[in-house]
């Protein structure tokens, strides 16, 4: 018989008894650049500038987004950037401000909340102010950040949850070349407590060229 030192020596030594050491975190793009945005992270010095597109875009943001049911003042959201930013630069959720190249202003925000970076698998979250709504600037931003994943961070699948009832959000999915794969029933609730139905979009690839413009 083994002497039991012997085997679990051998044990420790089995490659099947070696937990693997997990990936670091991936390193997102500090900047981007589409043809008309230019996409940065948060800072706390554009507190101002956001609060101004929050409280534009409140009344469609509130319906849907439980951060969203005050629009913060100034110190608030400067705290708000602050934590932002260091997420984005630690690698823990990837965020950009979307400013618009021909005049500076900012259209909205976007990112990839709850990364599940082992598994190469990110979701790209968006909104724009109401003014801009329509311009086809978060479709842009929605291409551009799915390519990125592919082809910078080895993403094996990048998603877009949003609510069944947001046809906003779900054209931008449609647009950008996601393909509709179900509709998870009584998936979470709405800020008002109602039940909400969330549409799942997917891409296993990088978009093409044609879903991109």
């Amino acid at each position: 018989m083994e002497p039991e030192a012997s085997r679990v020596a051998r044990l420790l030594q089995s490659p099947a008894s070696v937990s693997p050491m997990p990936s670091p975190p991936p390193s997102y793009p500090e900047s981007l650049e589409t043809q008309r945005l230019w996409l940065r992270p948060p800072h706390p010095a554009d507190a101002e500038r956001m609060c101004e597109a929050l409280a534009e875009a409140h009344d469609e943001l509130r319906h849907w987004m439980d951060w969203a049911q005050t629009v913060p003042d100034v110190e608030e959201e400067r705290e708000i950037l602050a934590s932002r930013r260091s997420d984005h630069l630690t690698g823990r959720e990837a965020s950009w401000l979307l400013w618009r190249k021909e005049d500076g202003v900012l259209v909205g925000s976007g990112g990839l909340p709850r990364p599940a970076w082992t598994r190469r698998r990110f979701e790209i979250g968006y909104w724009a102010r109401t003014s801009l709504v329509g311009n086809g600037y978060i479709s842009e931003f929605t291409s551009h950040v799915a390519r990125m994943c592919f082809e910078r961070l080895a993403a094996r699948r990048v998603e877009i949850r949003t609510g069944a009832g947001n046809r906003r959000s779900r054209r931008v999915a449609e647009l950008t070349g996601f393909r509709f794969e179900r509709i998870l029933v009584r998936d979470g609730c709405l800020p008002d407590g109602s039940s909400r139905d969330t549409a799942v979009y997917a891409l296993y690839s990088p978009p093409t060229a044609q879903a991109a413009e």
